[in-house]
C-alpha cells in the first residue's frame, strides 16, 4: 500500500495507516482483508523471521492499520500468526475461509536472504498452510488463498515453490481459487497435477494494479461470485486509459473487459481457466487480445504512434509526443 518511491520507515507506516483509513472512510461496512506486499516492508523485500518473538514492522501494521481495532478486518484470533509470521486466516462463512500468505518470505527478492536448508518453512508457514486446509478437508470446507507475490520460478525460492506446488496438489480439492498481484498485471494460470501435467488440479488469478509502474494503465478488477457457496463465476476489469488523461486532463475509469465476453467462459473455476488458456495457445487472436490485457491495454509506442496520425508532418508530431510523451516516462 505504500509507494515504492518511500524511502523513510516512518514515512512508509504513515502511507500505510492513511491510506487504510481512506479505505475504510469509503467503505465503512466492508470486511477488507490486505495481504503484505514487499513494498509495505522497509525496506522493500526486507522482512526478518525473529522465531521466538513478534515482528516489530508485522506488530506495528496490525495495531496502526490493517488489525480490526485499527482500520482493516485481520481478526483478533490472528494477530499471533500476523504479527509472528505475517499471514493470517479469516472465515468468509461458515464453509469457506480465506487464506492469507506471506509471500516476501519465499521471493528471490527477499532481505535478509533466506538458505532454503537452514529456513525450510520460515515462520512455520508451510506448517499452518498444510493443517489448516487438512482441516477443512476433514470438515468439507472450502478456501481461497491470497497473498501478494504469485508462485511460480521467476518469482519464488525454487525449494519453496516445490514445497508450495506439493501442498496445493494434495489439498487441490479443498481451493477454490487463488489470488495474487505483485506483477502489476493481468495474468492466470494453473498448477498441474503432479503425476499427471496433462491435468489442471488448481488455478490462480493475478489482478493488475492502480499503480502505472511496470507500463501498465491503471486498473482494478470486481469480481462476481455465487453468494452460497463463493464460487467466483465473472470478473469486470476497469482501467483508465493514460494517454486519453493525458490528452483530455482528466481521469475516468471505464470497463476495459468483463471474462466471460472475452474468454467466452461461464464462470472462473479451474476448467474454465485451463480452457482459456488452451484457446490462447490455438488461437494467435485470442493470444493478441490477452498479450495487450496483460498491461492493461497500454503500449509505450501509443503516444508517438497516436500523435502521427494527428500530425502528418514530422516536426509537429515530434512537438506532441514531447508533450504528451513525458507523462510515458
Amino acid at each position: 500500500m505504500s509507494g515504492h518511491h518511500l524511502s523513510d520507515p516512518l514515512m512508509r507506516l504513515d502511507a500505510i495507516e492513511i491510506g487504510s483509513q481512506l479505505i475504510r472512510q469509503f467503505y465503512p461496512n466492508t470486511t477488507i482483508l490486505p495481504s503484505i506486499g514487499n513494498n509495505d516492508c522497509f525496506l522493500d523485500y526486507w522482512l526478518f523471521n525473529p522465531r521466538f518473538r513478534p515482528n516489530i514492522w508485522l506488530e506495528t501494521l496490525y495495531n496502526k492499520a490493517w488489525g480490526e481495532e485499527a482500520y482493516f478486518s485481520i481478526p483478533s484470533d490472528q494477530k499471533h500468526n500476523f504479527v509472528h509470521g505475517g499471514f493470517y486466516s479469516y472465515n468468509l462463512t461458515d464453509d469457506v475461509m480465506l487464506l492469507n500468505l506471506n509471500t516476501i518470505w519465499y521471493s528471490g527478492s527477499h532481505q535478509p536472504d533466506f538458505n532454503e536448508t537452514t529456513h525450510s518453512d520460515p515462520g512455520k508457514q508451510f506448517e499452518w498452510l498444510e493443517s489448516t486446509l487438512e482441516s477443512l478437508q476433514n470438515t468439507n470446507k472450502k478456501a481461497y488463498i491470497m497473498g501478494h507475490i504469485l508462485p511460480t520460478d521467476s518469482e519464488w525460492h525454487s525449494t519453496y515453490l516445490k514445497k508450495y506446488v506439493e501442498i496445493i496438489d494434495k489439498y487441490h480439492s479443498v481451493i477454490i481459487q487463488q489470488f495474487f498481484g505483485h506483477t502489476h498485471e493481468d495474468q492466470f494460470g494453473e498448477f498441474p497435477n503432479l503425476s499427471q501435467p496433462s491435468i489442471a488440479l488448481s488455478t490462480y488469478l493475478v489482478a493488475p494494479s492502480l499503480t502505472p509502474k511496470n507500463e501498465n494503465n491503471p486498473s482494478f478488477r470486481i469480481v462476481s461470485y455465487n453468494r452460497t457457496n463463493l464460487v467466483p463465476i465473472d470478473y469486470d476489469q476497469y482501467y483508465n486509459n493514460l494517454v486519453k488523461t493525458m490528452f483530455t486532463g482528466t481521469v475516468n475509469f471505464e470497463l476495459e473487459y468483463r471474462f466471460s465476453d472475452i474468454y467466452s467462459q461461464p464462470t472462473l473455476n479451474v476448467t474454465s481457466i485451463n480452457n482459456v488458456i488452451n484457446n490462447i495457445k490455438d488461437n494467435a487472436v485470442l493470444y493478441t487480445l490477452w498479450n495487450g490485457f496483460k498491461h492493461v491495454s497500454y503500449d509505450s509506442g501509443y503516444v508517438g504512434d497516436v500523435c502521427k496520425m494527428i500530425f502528418p508532418v514530422k516536426d509537429s508530431y515530434s512537438i506532441c509526443e514531447d508533450i504528451y510523451g513525458q507523462y510515458n516516462r
